[in-house]
């Protein structure tokens, strides 16, 4: 949390956030107001192999996507060109950071593939 203020962060606010990760299993709170990663963190640690931390940083962009789920309905548009005015990868094509972090995802998804995860993961 003290690291926190460095970046501006609000104390407060972002001890609500980490107890809210931690309640799911990213951080555990070792002391009050101290958080350690736990292995789950781990994986969203961009040093680790395999790390899916390119999966929530396209969070970012895909949100907004999401958001507009009326406007998808109403009008047929995709919720990408509802939002941003393009398609999906016409967006990536003019934003080379999302595209980066959309080809390391990519890479991951391949990995997951050829390990059966996908396979392990969908309900048949």
């Amino acid at each position: 949390i003290r690291r926190g203020a460095s970046v501006g962060a609000n104390a407060s606010a972002l001890y609500r956030i980490m107890r809210a990760l931690a309640s799911v299993g990213v951080f555990t709170e070792i002391q009050p107001r101290q958080f350690a990663v736990t292995e789950l963190g781990s994986c969203l640690r961009s040093d680790v192999p395999d790390s899916v931390r390119a999966l929530f940083r396209m969070a970012k962009w895909e949100w907004a996507a999401w958001g507009a789920m009326l406007q998808v309905v109403q009008t047929g548009r995709t919720g990408f060109r509802s939002v941003y005015g393009m398609d999906y990868f016409e967006y990536l094509q003019n934003h080379p950071d999302d595209a980066a972090v959309f080809a390391a995802l990519m890479s991951i998804v391949g990995l997951w593939r050829e390990a059966g995860v996908e396979a392990a993961a969908v309900p048949r």
